[in-house]
């Protein structure tokens, strides 16, 4: 009985040894939201099950839009950790109006609120549409 005990506490020992060096992963992470958004001139439509949105322009037009997960390597993290999971879009570029997103995403910032925008050396590159839920 003391055989196992001390085996057991010695396993733990050298696992907590191990692991001690290694960064563990974020548990902060931010899933991009199906749902309809606005950023008060256009409309957003996400289904990340079917892996698509369609944008509703002003005009009334309409963009359809094809989500890919993006590599993990590409999502997005905050100052503060919180890990926010990216898509890509097909078109590329994807233009609404007046407004074209080279290399464009979707992803978020809380879990919330959806961001279309361009993904330059991978952070956003400031010309981003925020919309929130409607």
């Amino acid at each position: 009985m003391l055989t196992s005990r001390l085996s057991a506490a010695l396993t733990l020992l050298a696992l907590t040894v191990a692991c001690s060096g290694k960064d563990a992963p974020s548990e902060e992470y931010a899933a991009v939201p199906s749902g309809s958004f606005t950023d008060g001139t256009h409309t957003l439509d996400v289904d990340t099950a079917a892996l698509t949105a369609l944008v509703t322009l002003a005009d009334e037009s309409t963009v359809e839009l094809t989500l890919t997960v993006a590599e993990e390597s590409l999502w997005l993290t905050s100052d503060d950790g919180l890990v926010s999971e990216v898509y890509t879009l097909s078109p590329d570029p994807v233009v609404l109006g007046s407004l074209s997103f080279a290399s464009p995403v979707l992803t978020t910032t809380d879990g919330a609120d959806v961001i279309l925008g361009a993904l330059v050396d991978g952070a956003l590159d400031g010309s981003e549409l925020i919309f929130t839920a409607q």
